[in-house]
């Protein structure tokens, strides 16, 4: 059940309003603040009938004091001796109601009383009761203004929480929306180059297949079965190296079926290593290119001696015919080019399949430094590199500074201030735990300390876990106490330091 709202709770001594007949006495001072009161349009809850002798009334008494904004205490000798009235106040003091006491008169404070309300100011009645009153209402409505304004205020500040989460919820939706687009725009891409890769394979396989086919044609001229037969074995023996690339358009055909296939994950990792792969591929067709040539260079000579050795034998059949044909040694010198052939066509088969050797042989360790030798040449990296004599494991890209238990982002207000909580991001530059020292400058300027706990020189330190190649934000416990209100108004500073050298600072504010 709703429990009914009081703008004020009157504690007063039931002696002051009734007398032991329980009838109201004419002209007390209590029932004038209450007509005042009415008068005024403000709400009060009063003990009307006297319940501290009825059932539940200790209950009834904190409920309505809880449900008051306002704890009005009249205080007169028979209130200063009421116990009742001690509790009363206790418990408005334990709800951290706001208490105006009202001197009836001149007597002074009971010791229990004294003790809650001693530091608050009074209203003055007793010396002239209708500036009393004034005084009274006026105190009420004038509290009761800043209560709504405050709530006024907090409401605009959670309207505003709210429309700065909504936007970060759709600056996030955006985001990820504009990265799905890329990371699709990215694999479509990918797909494409590596199917133009293997379309180029398959055309200059087709073009060396060709040339092959000539050869192998121009060969059927020879009359020597012998020297036809090696010539045939070194022209087929020199397909090797093509069927090496073909077997690699097949791989890379799989390659496109398997994006297809596989899931999301997978695809992420496929598209990471897509400027290696391509970088690959670029391998590949240079060193097919190589190829190509070397192969019409071999083919132009092949046809060159082979037309050198019809004209011979077109020779040495006339000469036959003629009957002038001489005797050659066993070792001729046609057969001695045809040696030569065969041994610089395996040379050239060696040297190409170096070459293809060669450009594999760059593995992922390699190109993974090499991606981190560009990190380092980044702004940020050189400056940090040279403060820390490059032995740097980390860089940091960034610090924020909130309010402990507030949103990153939002200002922080001295009346609300606790805790200073950091939030540091790095980038691992290498593995490891290393341990770092923060500085924590006051709105003076000067260095926040525990004189127990902070290590020398600095405000506090911290482990940091890194692992290379990894974004890492880190939120510190924080630096202050529970006490609102702890820091005031002004410009602060947070330092960054690793080996006796500051990394990066942070200059903030306080409102």
């Amino acid at each position: 059940m709703k429990q009914t709202q009081y703008d004020v709770f009157i504690s007063y001594s039931r002696k002051d309003y009734v007398d032991e007949q329980k009838n109201i006495i004419p002209g007390n001072e209590v029932s004038k603040i209450k007509d005042a009161l009415s008068e005024a349009g403000i709400t009060y809850w009063f003990d009307e009938e006297g319940i501290y002798s009825g059932q539940n009334f200790v209950e009834k008494i904190v409920t309505n004091i809880e449900n008051a904004k306002i704890f009005l205490f009249l205080s007169t000798a028979n209130s200063n001796k009421s116990p009742w009235t001690c509790k009363e106040i206790a418990s408005a003091d334990e709800f951290k109601k706001h208490i105006i006491p009202v001197r009836i008169d001149s007597s002074p404070y009971n010791k229990k009383v004294l003790f809650r309300i001693a530091d608050l100011d009074y209203i003055e009645y007793y010396n002239n009761p209708q500036k009393g009153i004034e005084y009274i209402t006026k105190a009420i409505k004038a509290y009761l203004e800043d209560l709504v304004k405050a709530e006024k205020l907090k409401e605009e500040e959670e309207n505003k929480k709210k429309e700065l989460e909504r936007k970060r919820e759709e600056d996030k939706k955006r985001q990820n929306e504009q990265d799905e687009k890329r990371r699709q725009e990215e694999q479509l891409q990918l797909e494409s180059e590596i199917r133009l890769s293997c379309a180029k394979l398959n055309n200059e396989e087709a073009k060396l297949e060709l040339s092959r086919e000539n050869l192998l044609l121009n060969t059927k001229k020879i009359l020597d079965d012998g020297q036809r037969t090696v010539l045939v074995d070194l022209i087929q023996n020199g397909g090797i190296i093509h069927k090496k690339y073909q077997e690699k358009c097949s791989e890379l055909i799989k390659e496109i079926n398997n994006l297809k296939s596989t899931g999301i994950e997978s695809l992420k990792l496929q598209l990471k290593s897509k400027d290696d792969k391509i970088s690959q591929l670029t391998s590949d067709l240079e060193s097919l290119e190589e190829c190509k040539k070397e192969q019409e260079k071999a083919s132009d000579r092949l046809i060159g001696q082979i037309g050198d050795l019809q004209k011979q034998l077109k020779t040495m059949q006339k000469e036959k015919e003629d009957g002038t044909l001489k005797i050659k040694p066993k070792f001729s010198k046609r057969t001695h080019i045809l040696y030569w052939l065969i041994i610089v066509s395996l040379l050239i088969t060696s040297t190409l399949e170096v070459i293809k050797l060669n450009n594999e042989s760059q593995s992922w360790e390699y190109r993974y430094n090499v991606t981190w030798d560009k990190l380092r040449e980044s702004d940020k990296a050189q400056e940090t590199l040279k403060s820390l004599g490059n032995h740097i494991p980390f860089i940091i890209t960034d610090i924020e500074v909130k309010n402990r238990g507030e949103e990153w982002g939002d200002k922080i207000y001295s009346s609300k201030s606790t805790y200073f909580t950091p939030r540091i991001k790095y980038i691992g530059i290498n593995s490891g735990n290393y341990k770092l020292y923060f500085k924590i400058f006051d709105n003076n300027g000067m260095l926040s300390k525990n004189e127990e706990k902070s290590p020398k020189g600095y405000s506090f330190s911290h482990e940091l876990s890194l692992v290379r190649g990894e974004n890492i934000s880190d939120e510190l416990s924080g630096w202050g106490n529970e006490e609102p209100g702890n820091w005031p108004t002004g410009t602060y500073r947070i330092e960054v330091w690793y080996k006796e050298k500051k990394l990066s600072e942070k200059t903030y504010r306080v409102y």
